[in-house]
């Protein structure tokens, strides 16, 4: 009797572990016949700071609930880490992410290599004719800016107010700048030194004349990137007029290679009434108590045209991308009008869509204002793929035109020759 009753429950262990052996296997052969859960898709993005960072994963969050079936791989590269670098040897060894936030002129760069999907079948009409600039290669829109910063004239309303000078709220003319900044540069007590400038800039940035060349109506490069232009009529007058600034104006002190930090720092303490330079400065220049009420923004000099130079994070679908639907809805997430102005009040920058920029939160932030307004005439500079080298030969010529070392004309028909040879050896 006692081996019939083990027999039966041994019988019965071996029925009830075949059942579970079963259920089990059939739970996971239809786990395995469904397809994933989720959609995953990589972002790199280009840039750190704790409140960027911060602000772009409350964005992500916010897109996965709208989202469910969809997940982002985040990857933040501090700029310390070369991003624009890593994302080189991604593109080159296959393997780079479905989108990504980089800083302009990059995507240009990786554009020209046809590393990056063309956006415009992804952006409704009424999108891209909302942007104040989209960024376009060959006609075709190879990014989106999800927020834009511009170089405008920061000035000290105390020392225009003083010598009963308009503060720059509208542009001046090339004409009417060089007389108000005269009127601003003192010698107090004649010993032949200069104690106020009345503007401020330095060669060590190419920006700080390419805005003169594209006022004057000339442009670093041809359309297509292949050949330097900037030994043309329009450039030589426009780099005259940027040398004459220190040379013969003698508005600005002599600075060839000086970090905008000098010029910061003696604005700062008076000596200085007039420089161009980004948000970030103004805004640092805000927060000193001993500067309260004394800062203002306005709007860079213009002569046969209107032109600022703005630069942005811009964000690219890759081309190879396995994913560029829900790329796609990423990117037309983050630029959506709430999400910009959310992005765009966190981090301090200013929006890149005009129904954004119209916001009346914009309103209560005159300095922001001033920013927003100059980027209307904002633009990014073209750059030959992979290598900043021509623009670097031109920012030396220049330096050298203000040493005295060649005419400007020189200077120019020189820099013109080597930036060609150097983009030559590119194609």
């Amino acid at each position: 009797m006692m081996f019939k009753e083990k027999s039966l429950i041994t019988f019965l262990v071996v029925v009830y572990l075949i059942i579970i052996s079963s259920i089990i296997y059939n739970r996971r052969s239809k786990a395995s016949d469904q397809p994933n859960q989720y959609q995953t898709v990589t972002f790199w993005h280009a840039g750190a700071g704790k409140e960027r960072v911060k602000t772009i994963k409350e964005l992500i969050q916010k897109f996965e609930e709208e989202n469910p079936e969809i997940k982002i791989k985040l990857k933040i590269i501090p700029w310390d880490q070369k991003p624009h670098e890593k994302i080189q040897i991604a593109i080159a060894s296959k393997t780079e992410p479905d989108i990504a936030s980089v800083g302009t002129p990059f995507d240009q760069i990786i554009s020209d290599f046809n590393a990056v999907e063309s956006l415009d079948k992804y952006m409704d009409k009424e999108t891209i004719d909302d942007f104040i600039n989209i960024n376009r290669n060959q006609n075709k829109i190879v990014s989106v800016p999800w927020f834009t910063d511009v170089r405008a004239l920061i000035y000290r309303k105390d020392l225009l107010a003083k010598k009963g000078i308009p503060e720059p709220t509208e542009s001046w003319t090339w004409e009417e700048f060089i007389r108000y900044a005269s009127a601003l540069t003192e010698d107090n007590n004649n010993d032949g030194i200069t104690d106020i400038f009345g503007y401020a800039t330095t060669a060590r940035y190419a920006y700080q004349f390419v805005v003169f060349m594209w006022q004057n109506g000339s442009d670093l490069y041809s359309n297509d990137g292949k050949k330097a232009i900037v030994a043309s009529e329009q450039s030589i007058e426009a780099v005259q007029f940027f040398v004459d600034l220190m040379k013969k104006h003698k508005v600005s002190p002599i600075f060839t290679t000086e970090n905008l930090l000098i010029i910061r720092k003696m604005f700062a303490e008076g000596k200085i009434a007039m420089f161009m330079d980004c948000s970030d400065a103004a805004n640092a220049l805000t927060s000193e108590p001993a500067l309260t009420g004394k800062i203002g923004v306005g709007q860079i000099p213009h002569n046969k045209k209107f032109a600022a130079y703005a630069n942005s994070d811009a964000l690219v679908i890759f081309r190879r991308s396995k994913n560029k639907k829900n790329a796609a809805k990423l990117l037309n997430f983050l630029i959506r009008p709430d999400n910009m102005l959310f992005y765009d009040k966190k981090t301090g920058f200013s929006p890149s869509r005009r129904s954004v920029a119209d916001n009346p939160f914009f309103d209560k932030y005159p300095i922001k204002k001033a920013f927003i307004k100059q980027s209307a005439c904002g633009k990014p500079w073209r750059m030959p793929p992979f290598t900043p080298s021509p623009r670097l030969i031109l920012t030396r010529n220049i330096q050298m035109a203000i040493e005295g070392k060649f005419s400007v004309k020189e200077a120019l028909l020189k820099a013109e020759k080597k930036m060609n040879s150097e983009i030559g050896s590119l194609f």
